[in-house]
Parts: C-alpha cells; structure tokens; sequence
C-alpha cells in the first residue's frame, strides 16, 4: 500500500481546483450537493469494503466538490437586493448620502479619534423610495468632542441596537500607492458591503432593540469595560499592544510600535491568528475535563464552542 506523503496539500489542491471552476462554470448549487453527498457514500462504502485507494479518490472528488460548494453559494449571495448591487448597477452613485436602517452586530469598535461599528442592514431610503436590502455597511463614527461622546453615548449603539443612519457610503478604490491592497478586496475579506463615516451624531436615529442572545451581550459588554480599563491602567504603546493582543483591537497601535513588531517577524502576535484560537480552545477542554470525564463531550463541547 503506498501513502500519499503530502494529503494535506492534495486536499487542498482540490477545494482551490473546486472554487475556481465555479468561476468559469455556471453549476447550480442543488448539483453540487448531490454530487458532494453521492461522493461521500462512494466513500464510506469503499471504506467498509476496504477498498483505500478508491476512497481516496472520493475524498478527494469530495473536496472537489466542497470547493464548488463554496464558490457557488458565494456567488449566489450577492444578489440584488444586496447593498453592493445597489452600488455596482448605478442605482446608488458612491458617496451620494442615504439612509439606512439595520441593526448593529458587535460591540463598537473603540478608536483614538472615535469608533467603529457593523450595521447589518435592513432598509435603505433615498430619491427612489425606500427598499429591502441585505448585506453590512462598515459604518466610521468620528468623536471631536466631549459634546459629540455625550451625544453617541445617550443613543446606547451597542450590539442588537436598530438604527437608522443617514450616510454617504461608497465601495470604490481612490489613488492608493503600488502594492496597497485593493478597498473593495479589503472590504469583501471582512463581509462588507460599502462603507462610510457618519459626520453628526444627530444623523443617527435609535430604534427598538432586536432581541439577543443575552449571554454574548454580556462577553461584548465585559470585552468594551476590559478595553477601557486597559487604557486607564497603562501607557499608550503598553496599552495599544495588550489592546491588540489580548482583545484584537489594533486601532490603537502606534506606527512605531507596529513597526518594531514586523521588523522583529512577531506582528502575527497582535492579531487574531492559530495560536489565540489554540489558547481558547485550551481554556474551553480544562473547563470541560472538570464537568464530565467523557472524552466524546468534551471534544464536542469544544468543537462547538470555537465554531460558534
């Protein structure tokens, strides 16, 4: 019997092989499926059978399989009630200002000269009328002064809050220099449709709250008070780093330090990466070996938990 040395890369290869041939093949996602699920049958019959190398081939056409999956559903999600088709047909001109209304997912995100924050949106009005729409607008909310965070704070934009903002949203690359990434490939690695900066707090408006799951309120609560107390308790350099490490907020990383950390091959540190994950999921098996001693629960109870 002869094992292939490199699986991983094998595997890999196939999904890669299976998301670009969406790119050039119009294959509906019901197929996919189908012949994902007969794949793995394939296989798991050539395994009762003992027939290895056979079911190797299926693994493989089964990570063939997944990778179109992926490739379709990704294109199947933008459709045209999506922000960024309202954005890329013309019904929408980048940077005229509307108004949107959707609900706020995540705790703000704090930042030297304001914050940060993801508005899942729902509706948006302007000189047509107003339309259903889908999709996140990566929303920028500058604080000049104590006025403004007076302001900002009384509207409570916290996790679950439905707004309705009015802003001028774009999705559209302006001068960059040579090898800076491009905005709209910036924006879809992070799930966003458009974005934008709110100029006023008075341009945002409070609406009732949708419901949530109360106990991840409660973790983006106790994340934004740990924030805060951070940067009382230490320097801005000490500060900004345990900020990024610890939390994965960077906004507050000084050019210097950020540059110190690159030029030492350490910058993966400061960002969400493997070993955060590792740390996690370390944290989630002690707490489980002392609630039960079955292995299968507690693998379960944290494959669960982190892909939650």
């Amino acid at each position: 019997m002869v094992f292939n040395p490199h699986p991983l890369a094998a595997c890999a290869a196939c999904l890669s092989l299976g998301v670009a041939l969406t790119h050039f093949l119009a294959l509906p996602l019901s197929v996919v499926l189908t012949c994902g699920a007969a794949t793995m049958i394939l296989c798991a019959i050539c395994l009762t059978r003992k027939e290895v190398g056979r079911a190797s081939v299926f693994v493989l056409v089964a990570f063939l399989c997944a990778g179109a999956m992926l490739g379709v559903a990704e294109r199947e999600s933008v459709t045209k009630d999506r922000v960024r088709s309202f954005l890329a047909d013309g019904r929408i001109a980048s940077g005229d200002p509307i108004e949107v209304t959707g609900v706020i997912k995540g705790w703000p995100e704090t930042a030297p000269d304001g914050f940060y924050f993801t508005l899942q949106t729902e509706s948006l009005r302007m000189r047509g009328g107003e339309h259903r729409v889908k999709g996140n607008v990566w929303l920028f909310a500058p604080v000049r002064d104590h006025e403004a965070s007076l302001e900002y704070e009384a509207l409570q934009l916290h996790h679950g809050a439905r707004a309705r903002v009015l802003v001028a949203i774009e999705r559209e690359d302006n001068f960059r220099n040579p090898g800076v990434a491009s905005f709209i490939d910036y924006l879809d690695e992070r799930g966003f449709d458009a974005a934008g900066t709110i100029k006023s707090p008075l341009l945002v408006e409070r609406g009732e709250d949708e419901a949530t799951f109360l106990p991840l309120r409660w973790l983006y609560g106790w994340r934004a008070e740990l924030l805060a107390r951070i940067e009382k308790l230490f320097s801005a350099d000490t500060s900004g780093v345990l900020k990024a490490a610890l939390l994965g907020n960077r906004y507050y990383l000084s050019r210097p330090v950020a540059e110190r950390f690159r030029e030492g091959g350490t910058f993966h540190v400061l960002v969400i990466s493997g070993l955060h994950i590792s740390f996690i999921g370390g944290l989630a098996l002690l707490i489980m070996r002392r609630i039960t001693k079955r292995s299968a629960v507690q693998f379960a109870a944290c494959v669960i938990f982190l892909w939650s």
